[in-house]
């Protein structure tokens, strides 16, 4: 089992030993164009959970397909999900994107974007709960059971209902882009951190429920559709504000040529139009899914995203 989960785990590590060493959310100086391979952010209370997760999902598809076989139980196209998502992860928190955010307030929305619009979606497909189940050891496959886990499973189903979830995603969203508390997570890692957790935790709450086989088509259509206005009205906002709303930054976007307002006026339409188009799409399948007359209105049952079986047939 172990031979079988460390080859899925050397791609990431490959990416984490070959980057050049890490300059993470620290001097606060801007950085320019020929020095930003040399800023990677190492934090380890980013890497050690991707790695971690990592290597859990490696070594429960392996032990799947080791009983089951090859591209049964969790189809290869969803670990290519997976993988693909935690890239997304590594470009959004590790790379130099990250802390180019404090030089360039569209690097720091392309990460927002990354980290709501695009990873969680991704990893959610990956059914990661259904994989991180097999990686356990078999006296624990039943921990579902337990009366702490099924409060925890009430109370996410409680906020995932499409319409709750698309409100949370959506306030959280605007919440932290106000300029008080945008800035305060540039100025304090702490809070940066808290930051990237519930924009992440939020998006998380959105896709779970527009993923789930549980939603109807309908449902999961609205829900995409809010969180896409949602964005489109912030994206808006800052496409079109005639000044810089993030004094923060000053002028360090001078040092990649632009100016402050221009930086801020391509950070709207990143917003605007990239997670736009990405929201968009998913709301284009479901409501596709919806006015389909030969199918059920309701997403595909076998997502396996979140709730993973626990019964001793299904992981035996």
């Amino acid at each position: 089992m172990r031979r079988l989960a460390l080859p899925v785990l050397a791609p990431l590590a490959l990416i984490l030993g070959l980057a050049p060493p890490a300059f993470a959310h620290g001097d606060g100086l801007p950085i320019s164009p020929a020095e930003i391979w040399h800023h990677w952010s190492f934090d380890p209370l980013v890497c050690i959970p991707i790695l971690l997760g990592h290597w859990l999902y490696g070594r429960g598809v392996g032990r799947a397909w080791r009983q089951a076989g090859v591209g049964r139980v969790i189809p290869r196209w969803r670990v290519a999900c997976f993988l693909a998502g935690e890239l997304v992860l590594v470009v959004a928190l590790i790379s130099p994107l990250d802390p180019l955010g404090e030089t360039l307030l569209s690097a720091h929305m392309a990460q927002h974007i990354l980290l709501t619009a695009l990873a969680p979606p991704l990893l959610l497909l990956g059914a990661p709960v259904l994989a991180w189940t097999w990686a356990l050891p078999r006296a624990w496959r039943r921990v579902g059971t337990a009366p702490l886990v099924r409060v925890v499973a009430i109370l996410l189903d409680a906020l995932s209902g499409p319409l709750v979830a698309s409100l949370i995603a959506s306030a959280v969203m605007w919440a932290w882009h106000a300029p008080a508390l945008f800035e305060a997570a540039l100025e304090n890692s702490t809070v940066h951190t808290l930051e990237h957790t519930t924009f992440f935790l939020g998006a998380v709450i959105g896709w779970r429920a527009a993923l789930s086989p549980h939603t109807s088509a309908i449902a999961a259509a609205i829900s995409t559709l809010l969180v896409f206005m949602a964005g489109g009205m912030l994206g808006g906002v800052l496409s079109l504000a005639p000044v810089p709303l993030y004094d923060w930054y000053g002028n360090s976007a001078l040092f990649w040529s632009i100016s402050p307002l221009e930086d801020q006026q391509i950070a709207g339409l990143l917003m605007w139009v990239i997670a736009g188009s990405i929201y968009l799409a998913a709301f284009a399948i479901f409501a596709f899914r919806a006015a389909d007359p030969s199918g059920s209105g309701r997403s595909p049952p076998s997502h396996g995203i979140i709730r993973a079986s626990t019964s001793s047939r299904s992981t035996k």
